[in-house]
């Protein structure tokens, strides 16, 4: 078995919570919060405690323990944090940095937000929950391109380009589909709708934010409905 292999379906086993993994630890820790918070290592922003509920969870939280699985299976390689290559690398730097005074950059290091994030460089890749496979540049990593979004933001991307992955397969071989996607600002209502006019077929999903359900709005005719985003 591959890192890739064994990272895919370790993260797999993280957001089941009745996985193999989950499992022996729950024999190990017992059943409540209490005996997990002080024992099992977890960062107090994860999502949800114990059990991550995405990849994005994991990476959330639970990379470190992700991390050290990855040590324990495939010695040899080197646990890193994000946050010491962020601060030192040119290409994350403001411009001029390497000209500011000490006091400057001292003052910037302790006022920009980091990408708090432990990763695992084995072979010259970096491995996490979200590129099991690995990236040869920590920059490419995929909490590296979301890092500016919410948790929500994600989800509905992710979502978003699931759904239109299986449109496409559903097509016959060659088939093409248009896309329009509604949403309203915050992500309280947003629609996708799908059509292969070619093909006599069409399907629209509907997916509401977690946080609240939409207000009906009137003047557009649909709760909360606003111009497609092209």
């Amino acid at each position: 078995m591959t890192i890739a292999q064994y990272a895919a379906d370790l993260a797999q086993q993280f957001i089941n919570p009745d996985s193999t993994y989950w499992s022996d630890l729950r024999k190990k820790y017992g059943k409540t919060k209490e005996g997990w918070a002080k024992q099992y290592r977890y960062s107090e922003r994860c999502h949800a405690f114990p059990y991550p509920k995405t990849l994005w969870d994991i990476n959330c939280g639970h990379c470190e323990t992700f991390c050290d699985l990855l040590t324990q299976k495939f010695p040899g390689g080197e646990e890193i944090w994000l946050d010491d290559l962020f601060l030192n690398d040119p290409s994350t730097q403001p411009k001029g940095f390497s000209k500011w005074s000490k006091e400057k950059q001292d003052k910037w290091v302790q006022e920009v937000e980091t990408p708090s994030h432990c990763v695992y460089l084995y072979q010259g890749k970096f491995h996490d929950a979200q590129n099991p496979e690995g990236v040869e540049t920590w920059t490419d990593l995929e909490v590296m391109r979301n890092r500016n979004k919410t948790r929500d933001q994600w989800l509905w991307e992710t979502r978003t380009q699931a759904f239109e992955k299986a449109v496409l397969a559903a097509l016959p071989s060659g088939g093409a589909a248009q896309f329009e996607i509604y949403t309203d600002q915050e992500l309280e209502l947003s629609d996708i709708k799908a059509e292969a006019p070619g093909n006599g077929w069409n399907r629209r999903t509907r997916r509401h934010h977690p946080a609240r359900r939409p207000t009906p709005d009137p003047a557009h005719g649909h709760p909360g409905r606003k111009p497609p985003i092209r």
